[in-house]
């Protein structure tokens, strides 16, 4: 049960930290490019935070950001899917 917790804490973290981080970044990229940068950001950021928190006053833990994979990469295909939604290539635009 304990498990279950950590990843559903997990990925509501790097949905949080996804979302904040889709309003300043990665705008001009491709809906996979900016998917994968996004999500991919959030683990990186939560997993460093993690492996200091997980120290408790001893050397960094390396392996605190594993519960985050899982959420990471959910947020990541829904982010691909909402991102493909909006997308209009400026290509095909006619004037």
């Amino acid at each position: 049960m304990a498990l279950t917790g950590q990843l559903v804490g997990g990925a509501i973290a790097i949905l949080l930290l996804s979302f904040i981080l889709e309003s300043f970044l990665f705008k001009s990229d491709e809906p996979d490019h900016r998917a994968i940068k996004t999500s991919g950001l959030a683990l990186l950021i939560a997993a460093v935070l993690a492996g200091f928190g997980n120290a408790d006053g001893g050397p960094f833990v390396w392996t605190a950001g594993i519960t985050y994979v899982p959420g990471a990469i959910f947020v990541g295909l829904w982010f691909r899917s909402r991102y493909q939604a909006k997308w209009s290539d400026d290509d095909d635009v006619v004037e």
